[in-house]
This record gives C-alpha cells, sequence and structure tokens, in this order.
C-alpha cells in the first residue's frame, strides 16, 4: 500500500516507566487521522518489562503499524531504522508522550507540502505542562542559519519532511547523541532545502522530555555540529568572530535560566560546559559575561532598553507567528506575572 506520511515512534520501558496512558494517547492520535493515508512505525528497543504486549494492546492487528522490537544504540538510532523501513512520501518523528490534537493535521500538512513542492514543513505547537496545563503554542522562527545559531527553530514534533530526501541526507548522525534532531535541521538550511510553515498547531508535546535534559551538553553539541556543517557547506572553518557570537548566545542564554533557578553563585557553574572542547581560546568569554552581568551599567542598560525591547520583540513575534499567538504570547505572561497559570 502506498502511504502519504510515515509516523515513527522510539520507545522503550514504557510499562516500568508508567507511560502506557501516554502511549495509548499517541497510538489513538495517529490512528485517528483523517484524509491522509498514514503508516505508523514503532521501533522499541528491546523492552523486557511488558513493553511489546502493551504495543500489540494498543496497535497489533493493523496493517499500517509495523513494530520493531530489538537492542539499539539510543533514540536516533532507533528513529533511523523507522526512516530506513519507511513507505510514506513524507515522515514524522512522533514521541511516545506526545499526540496530534488535530484529526486533521496530518492531512492538512500533506496538502500544503504538496502544493508548495517544498522539502519539509514546520509548525507551532502545543506544550503541556508537567503540572497538566497547557502553555501557550510555542513559538517558530524561520530556519535560516542566524536563528538556528540561537536553538532549534521550532518544535521537532512538527517537522514533516520528505521521506527520499531524509533517507538521502543519511537520516539523524551518530555524531549527536543528544540533539541529532537539531543537527538534521540545521542540516536542511545549510543544504538549502525549501521549507513550508503550516499556520496551524497539531501537534501536542509535554514538558521535560529528552531534549530538555542537561542543557550545557545540549549546547556543546550544537556548536560542534554548526561548525561542522558549516565546513562542510561554505567550505571553509567558522571565523573566530562567529563562534564568539554563537558562544555569547548560548552563555547568556543559559546563565539567565541558571540564574533564576539555582541563584547567582549556582549560574557559574553552569556556564564552564558551555565552551565546547577545541574551543579553549574563546574560554574566557566566561569572565566576562560574569562581569558583565555584575556591572551596574548592565542592570541600568536593560532597565532602560526595555520598552525598547519589548516593543522590537513584539514585532518580531507577530511577524513571526501571527497575530493570535502574539496575544495570546503575550496575555499569558501577564496573567502569569499575578501568579496564575495561562490555559488555552
Amino acid at each position: 500500500m502506498d502511504y502519504d506520511v510515515t509516523v515513527v515512534t522510539a520507545v522503550y520501558g514504557l510499562v516500568e516507566g508508567g507511560r502506557a496512558d501516554v502511549f495509548r494517547q499517541c497510538v489513538k492520535s495517529v490512528e485517528r487521522q483523517e484524509g491522509v493515508r498514514v503508516e505508523h512505525i514503532i521501533v522499541d528497543g528491546g523492552s523486557a518489562d511488558g513493553t511489546k504486549g502493551l504495543i500489540d494492546e494498543c496497535a497489533g492487528g493493523r496493517d499500517n503499524v509495523t513494530l520493531i522490537s530489538e537492542p539499539d544504540n539510543g533514540i536516533y538510532d532507533a528513529m533511523n531504522k523507522g526512516l530506513r523501513m519507511a513507505k510514506g512520501r513524507y515522515i514524522a518523528f512522533l514521541s511516545s508522550d506526545d499526540y496530534y490534537h488535530d484529526s486533521n493535521g496530518l492531512g492538512e500538512v500533506v496538502k500544503a507540502l504538496d502544493s508548495s513542492k517544498a522539502d519539509f514543513s514546520y509548525a507551532s505547537a502545543v506544550i503541556l505542562n508537567l503540572d497538566g496545563t497547557k502553555s501557550t503554542t510555542s513559538p517558530h522562527v524561520r530556519p535560516d542559519l542566524r536563528n538556528l545559531l540561537k536553538g532549534m527553530p521550532f518544535s521537532h514534533q512538527s517537522v514533516i519532511v520528505r521521506t527520499d530526501l531524509m533517507k538521502k541526507m543519511g537520516g539523524f548522525s551518530a555524531d549527536y547523541p543528544r540533539s541529532a534532531d537539531y543537527a538534521f535541521v540545521m542540516e536542511l538550511v545549510f543544504a538549502g532545502k525549501k521549507a513550508i510553515h503550516v499556520g496551524r498547531d497539531f501537534v501536542t508535546f509535554r514538558a521535560g522530555g529528552f531534549s530538555s535534559q542537561n542543557p550545557s551538553e545540549n549546547q556543546r553539541e550544537h556548536l560542534v555540529a554548526f561548525a561542522s556543517l558549516a565546513k562542510r557547506y561554505l567550505g571553509r572553518e567558522l571565523t573566530a568572530k562567529e563562534l564568539k557570537a554563537y558562544v555569547y548566545t548560548c552563555i547568556l542564554r543559559t546563565f539567565g535560566a541558571a540564574a533564576l533557578r539555582d541563584g547567582w553563585n549556582g549560574a557559574e557553574n553552569d556556564i564552564a560546559p558551555l565552551i565546547a572542547r577545541g574551543y579553549k581560546e574563546i574560554a574566557h568569554l566566561e569572565r566576562e559575561v560574569c562581569a558583565l552581568k555584575a556591572s551596574e551599567s548592565y542592570r541600568v542598560g536593560m532597565f532602560v532598553t526595555w520598552p525598547a525591547r519589548k516593543a522590537w520583540g513584539g514585532v518580531k513575534c507577530l511577524r513571526e507567528n501571527g497575530l493570535k499567538y502574539t496575544v495570546q504570547h503575550a496575555v499569558g505572561k501577564v496573567v502569569r506575572l499575578f501568579g496564575s497559570k495561562c490555559r488555552w
């Protein structure tokens, strides 16, 4: 049978991890997709806790579901196994904790990809917080090199790629065990592949997943991946100025998050791991940033420029995400400022 989309879900230890119910929700959301022919490939890493029986219970007996259960070398190795078996024209990767909340979502994405002849698509996504509340949709920005320097430009759960293209590019790289999905999006952009934004959210992902663990190590991998891809596709090493700009961004983002979480002194401990091995010549940026953030002039400057920065951020948010998301995001911030939760 010919499929429009192959959805790959990598799993391991669902029963032992207490994730049976969320996995059932994931499988059901794929099954309910309308107006599109969907193949679902579930790759289990050889779990010995009853996960295989759970998968048979949820998806067994359906012609469009394929189960692989054998040891693997991690989540991206499992995803690559699914990629190699995929028969759909397009491919998506849906984690076992996540689900498609829009039954027409994949069908609309396929229409958009077919009509635009794009190589891959991206969209906003709904974030399901650990306390069970839903946040405003996660932001997205255009996948260009400047935005890639700042981080993953959109939720990877919303990305759908031409299957033949992804197979040709080799899938997810084993060189990046924590952030191979981010590295693959980088490669799509470096290679000049055509992207299309789908103006609707259709997937919900749960916060606290694999990609949110150990952000310092993730940033190190991001830097290594960006430098490697730049050398391959641009034919040159990144300049010291480009590396400094990237590391400044990484340090400032992580420093701010760590300062809020651990206090000023605890934040300093989170900075050192950001400096990638092999780039010791820019390690002095750690001390520079610490001194900058501690200075009176920095605090005054941040206070004085706050209105302009917020206004510019609003303009960018409106341009990148549209009016609906911008209003939701702004109202959500105001509500949370007064100690409540924003539900949409």
